[in-house]
């Protein structure tokens, strides 16, 4: 699965936890209904500005919507080792 459609199921399921529509979520995000379906469908990503909208309106943290995104294992704080 590629990273758009990870966010978008990240949403979605997050999304449909809370009980909320495309336009309940439009009303509180101040995004449009389509580019939440847009967003939902893996089609495009977010700008950082409206993952933080997203992110307050479902009252997650960011990391929320991008969990499990692209990552086998996860990530550390430590600085990788130079060669």
């Amino acid at each position: 699965m590629d990273l758009r459609r990870e966010f978008g199921a990240n949403l979605r399921q997050i999304r449909e936890e809370r009980k909320l529509s495309q336009e309940d979520l439009m009303a509180l995000a101040g995004v449009h209904r389509t580019q939440i379906s847009e967003y939902e469908r893996g089609r495009t990503a977010p700008e950082v500005e409206v993952l933080a909208k997203l992110s307050c309106a479902l009252e997650v943290p960011i990391g929320a919507l991008l969990a499990g995104i692209g990552w086998q294992e996860p990530l550390s704080a430590e600085p990788a080792e130079r060669r």
